[in-house]
């Protein structure tokens, strides 16, 4: 494919969209990360790339009983993606919504939150990078040997790209060592790796790293402590602004 922003718009941009020429690439880029904030049109702005990312899911939490081990999978990444808006000229500005992370499982088995939505109306237009889903909490079970979902990847809405489901958890249904599941990567943050333990003991999922990344899972050897999940890491929209030459 063409990359359109290589181009510029001729002149008659406002009767005529979309006929671009050769020129030299004018940008400027503008980053938001906090929902409510506004993006402005830049004067002389007349085409706009958005990049964005839904939160990334928590991880959950595990159920601790001596004898026991038990873990938790990875919360699933936001939808991380891109559009490219050809003619802006008419727009004046767009409230963001950015989607927060999920929250963390609470200890004895508590799911892992889902990932907020983040979206932004331009024109009729609203696109959407939805979060990734959280990964259900470990209640201990004598008699199974267990293997825990991740959360499932985020979805778009008019935005061309993909997310990652966060991986299982593996452990047995003997006091032994086990694997919490890693969360899902974005475009701009790395899952969260998810713990390992060894006999008797225990450890928490590590939270989602950058933007649109989701947590990873905790895991118990067949300690009898509680363990809470992670956090999956916030959504994030940047605006790529394009001029004339």
């Amino acid at each position: 494919d063409v990359d359109e922003f290589n181009y510029v718009k001729a002149d008659a941009i406002a009767t005529t969209v979309g006929a671009w020429v050769r020129a030299g690439t004018l940008t400027t880029q503008t980053a938001i990360t906090v929902t409510g904030m506004t993006w402005t049109r830049p004067l002389g702005c007349i085409g706009l790339e958005i990049e964005g990312c839904g939160g990334g899911g928590g991880s959950g939490g595990v159920d601790g009983i001596a004898g026991r081990a038990g873990a938790s999978g990875g919360g699933g990444s936001g939808f991380s993606g891109k559009t490219t808006i050809l003619d802006v000229t008419s727009v004046v500005s767009a409230v963001a919504t950015i989607g927060a992370g999920g929250l963390a499982g609470a200890a004895a088995g508590g799911n892992g939150g889902n990932g907020g939505q983040t979206n932004i109306t331009i024109g009729a237009n609203t696109y959407i990078w939805t979060g990734g889903t959280g990964s259900l909490g470990f209640v201990a079970n004598l008699a199974n040997t267990s293997i825990a979902d991740g959360g499932v990847g985020g979805t778009g809405t008019l935005v061309s790209g993909h997310s990652v489901h966060g991986s299982i958890g593996v452990s047995t249904a003997a006091d032994a060592a086990a694997t919490g599941g890693n969360g899902g990567s974005s475009n701009w943050g790395t899952g969260g790796q998810g713990a390992h333990v060894v006999t008797a003991t225990h450890a928490g999922g590590n939270a989602g790293v950058g933007f649109g990344s989701g947590a990873g899972g905790s895991a118990n050897g067949g300690s009898a402590t509680d363990i809470a999940g992670a956090a999956g890491a916030p959504g994030r929209l940047l605006f790529t602004e394009h001029y004339k030459g």
